[in-house]
């Protein structure tokens, strides 16, 4: 899949893209999926994380996080080729030109089993806060299956 989105987020709410298998209660414990999220947690400390997700559990475990500015909308990539049995993760304020990437070793880092690449998921995006009163602005999202390769921009 290739899948893409382009939001903006008001101070005390965080928005994520996702990628995520159902769970199954006999891999507890093990990779179950993965995501992007940049939240503004009071209009001066915003942040783009990195996540992964396991079966048994509905938290998730941040792998690793960058300062952010919101000046512009910021886009989220997520990509799972098939063919190459690679990831690939990326995020671009809407000023700019060129998708900033994660390093290489991030699929080992998130502990991808084989049979990940059979597995059916599900891609979407979401936005939670804790505080009432709080939105985010989904823009261009794209979400396309790509079964074969995905050409990555």
């Amino acid at each position: 899949f290739f899948a893409e989105a382009e939001c903006r987020v008001d101070a005390g709410a965080c928005v994520s893209l996702v990628a995520k298998g159902k769970h199954d209660t006999s891999a507890n414990g093990t990779f179950r999926g993965f995501g992007l999220q940049i939240c503004d947690v009071d209009g001066d400390r915003q942040y783009l994380e990195l996540f992964r997700l396991t079966h048994g559990s509905e938290k998730s475990q941040q792998l690793g996080w960058v300062h952010t500015e919101f000046q512009h909308p910021m886009r989220l990539m997520l990509v799972r080729d098939m063919s190459s049995k690679k990831l690939r993760i990326g995020y671009r304020p809407d000023n700019r030109a060129h998708w900033a990437t994660i390093n290489q070793d991030f699929q080992a880092q998130l502990q991808v089993p084989p049979k990940f690449w059979s597995t059916e998921l599900e891609v979407g995006v979401s936005m939670g806060t804790e505080r009432p009163y709080r939105w985010a602005e989904f823009y261009n999202i794209t979400i396309d299956e790509c079964p074969d390769t995905c050409d990555l921009p």
